[in-house]
């Protein structure tokens, strides 16, 4: 190895920006640049999506290599947002392109691993990189690790990924679940609960971080106007319409208000419908995906954070709502009470509850220095506890470890 380097490794992931400020998986990006920066030589492995059109390249040390697993490459629909799940669930082509991403994926690990001797394969998501992992453990004899980011534990149908997953996290070295909540999921699935070590995604606090820069006039937005924002995928599970019925139930006795939803989805005409049916859509701003770059913007000219979902392993857009000062309103469920620590930082709220958000919507509207605190204290909490430099080095702890352990 090479000075300073203290191991290889190799990210399997079927998510990876496309290109510079991508909003598509740049929380792994991130990973890897600081993994890179403590002394790891980090390689991914991704699919190549639309509009990327780049196989091999290097971003600030970190070696990403691309494939292929559809002939027609423009109708490559798997791996592409808005993710695997939503995709196999809405459209006929992405299940037949399932085998195929496996196959093309496994060749490009293997090929990856040979050529630059990795020591160590972490695999984003059981199903399908730690498939992946698993078949090349096989086959070349290095040990992999898992990183569980939610989804993979709410998969009913096919049956046959659930079993894929649960083979998965019983042949890991170590499983790494984003929560405490995916933790006992892990086990339920035949994790060695010995070996499971619970990782958060991490934020870059830097980048998102508060600013006192209004920019709601080039946004389109009134400045005098109170701001609820999310940011989201616009699939059933993320409840985005349960947030517009509270919104327009706010909205009815406010006249200076904005929801701003940013992201898209098999969901989105149902949402826009919605908020047409129950008058508001004049209020709703629909903004759909934006580089992620342009994200602090929007965090940094709102009033609130809401997350409406029921199903999450740990929500980003959270984390980053919370590191940019935002008092936050979200479900109670899964990951988020590890975060979210009701009436200090944010509220707490029962799922499929409007009329819940909209009272908590009407507290911050009318307890404005109480919002401002709950924010401060919302950017403390993650700036201590789940920014690059700390998760990183967290990680890199586990990465010792696994390989520390596999050769003795």
């Amino acid at each position: 190895m090479g000075s300073g380097i203290s191991m290889k490794v190799c990210m399997v992931t079927s998510s990876f920006p496309r290109y510079d400020g991508d909003s598509w998986g740049p929380f792994i990006l991130n990973y890897c640049k600081t993994l890179q920066k403590l002394g790891i030589e980090m390689h991914v492995v991704a699919p190549l999506a639309k509009p990327c059109k780049k196989m091999e390249e290097e971003i600030e040390g970190v070696i990403i290599h691309r494939f292929n697993y559809w002939p027609l490459k423009s109708t490559q629909r798997l791996a592409y947002p808005p993710g695997i799940i939503p995709n196999i669930k809405n459209y006929s082509l992405a299940k037949f392109q399932i085998f195929p991403y496996i196959f093309a994926c496994f060749s490009k690990v293997l090929e990856t691993v040979k050529k630059h001797k990795i020591d160590l394969i972490h695999a984003q998501w059981a199903f399908p990189s730690g498939f992946v992992a698993v078949l090349t453990e096989k086959v070349l004899k290095i040990p992999f690790l898992v990183t569980t980011q939610g989804a993979e534990f709410f998969i009913s149908k096919p049956t046959f990924i659930k079993k894929i997953i649960r083979y998965v996290l019983q042949k890991a070295e170590c499983v790494m679940p984003v929560s405490y909540h995916m933790y006992k999921r892990a086990i339920v699935y035949g994790a060695d609960k010995n070996s499971i070590f619970v990782i958060p995604n991490a934020v870059d606090t830097k980048t998102f971080s508060k600013s006192n820069n209004n920019g709601r006039s080039e946004l389109g937005i009134d400045p005098d106007n109170y701001v609820i924002l999310t940011v989201r995928r616009l699939v059933h599970e993320k409840k985005v319409d349960v947030l517009i019925q509270a919104f327009a139930k706010f909205a009815e006795s406010k006249s200076k208000v904005n929801l701003v939803i940013i992201g898209d989805g098999p969901e989105r005409k149902k949402l826009e419908n919605l908020a047409r049916k129950l008058d508001v859509a004049d209020k709703a701003i629909f903004i759909g995906w934006i580089d992620n770059k342009n994200l602090p913007k929007y965090y940094n000219i709102s009033d609130v954070y809401v997350l409406s979902t029921v199903q999450e392993g740990l929500s980003l857009s959270l984390l980053e709502a919370m590191s940019c000062g935002l008092p936050v309103i979200c479900t109670n469920i899964v990951g988020n009470p590890e975060v979210v620590s009701d009436g200090k930082n944010g509220f707490l709220v029962p799922p499929n509850d409007p009329n819940a958000i909209c009272e908590r919507l009407g507290y911050l509207y009318d307890n404005p220095n109480l919002a401002t605190e709950m924010g401060k204290k919302a950017a403390k909490f993650i700036n201590q506890n789940y920014s690059l430099k700390v998760i990183g080095k967290r990680i890199k702890d586990v990465y010792e470890k696994v390989v520390n352990g596999y050769s003795q």
